[in-house]
């Protein structure tokens, strides 16, 4: 989701930097402003529970930092006991380039929306109302 561009200070840190999790402390003159929040979200099949997970502040990723952070995400799922049935995205060319990262072939002629994580077969849809 798109977030306004502005850093503040807080006479301890800065806000409104890109901040991919690492925790590192930044200097605001070497680190892109965030433009963007990546936000990861868990929704129950069986109940009314929506729960976000973690975000990320960034200014854009490519499909391999995306999917190396989807699957950290369900790989720390997976130890809680956490069971995944599917992820669910936009039509966007980042997240099919993800999918398929991950593992998932989206290729029409031979179509598989599975992919392996911690030996749980995972399912990817995409949003068929952002695609049209």
């Amino acid at each position: 989701m798109s977030i306004k561009d502005k850093v503040e200070f807080d006479a301890k840190k800065f806000h409104g930097l890109v901040d991919m999790g690492s925790g590192a402390d930044f200097d605001s003159d070497n680190v892109d402003h965030a433009t963007s929040a990546l936000v990861f979200l868990i929704v129950a099949v069986n109940g009314n529970c929506k729960l976000p997970l973690e975000y990320f502040l960034v200014k854009g990723l490519n499909s391999s930092e995306f999917a190396s952070l989807v699957k950290k995400c369900l790989e720390l799922l997976h130890y809680t006991g956490v069971i995944i049935n599917s992820m669910t995205f936009d039509g966007a060319h980042t997240n099919l380039s993800m999918c398929t990262k991950l593992g998932a072939n989206l290729n029409i002629n031979n179509l598989n929306f599975s992919f392996p994580i911690l030996y749980q077969k995972n399912q990817c849809f995409y949003l068929m109302m952002h695609v049209i």
